[in-house]
């Protein structure tokens, strides 16, 4: 932000002032808006953990699950989300909603059973089952 001197004794002081109070104020929205455009899509994540599985739930509101995709990578799940720019006309004086492409990365440890992962997608929720390995299923053990 720029810092400018104002001279009080001008009968238009304030109304100056005014003037380069909301001229910093766009001048600083506009720079936000030039950050906010530079920022990645981040795909926000829960993970959970039960007894035969882990679970994954990734919030992907918007999205059709025929935009996404999963990966298998050296013991890292790739999530990918291909999102299509809208072609729309309109002058925006703002615009947020980020349309750039994603993806979220997992390490999988050796528990995982990368050959039984599923994924199925609800109300824009994205939820992954990671099956455990039996070696890795906690077992009850009876007491004689």
């Amino acid at each position: 932000m720029r810092y400018t001197h104002r001279n009080s004794k001008n009968a238009f002081g304030s109304l100056g002032m005014f003037h380069h109070l909301l001229n910093d104020f766009f001048d600083v929205a506009q720079e936000a808006e030039k950050v906010i455009e530079k920022l990645p899509s981040f795909i926000r994540a829960n993970v959970s953990e039960q007894d035969d599985k882990y679970l994954i739930n990734l919030e992907l509101p918007g999205i059709d699950k025929k935009s996404v995709s999963l990966e298998i990578e050296d013991r890292v799940l790739v999530v990918s989300v291909n999102k299509s720019k809208e072609d729309n006309s309109d002058q925006f004086v703002r615009r947020e909603f980020n349309y750039a492409d994603a993806k979220r990365r997992f390490k999988l440890s050796k528990a995982v059973d990368t050959s039984n992962i599923q994924a199925e997608m609800n109300h824009g929720i994205l939820q992954i089952t990671l099956a455990k390995k039996p070696a890795f299923v906690p077992k009850d053990i009876k007491i004689k």
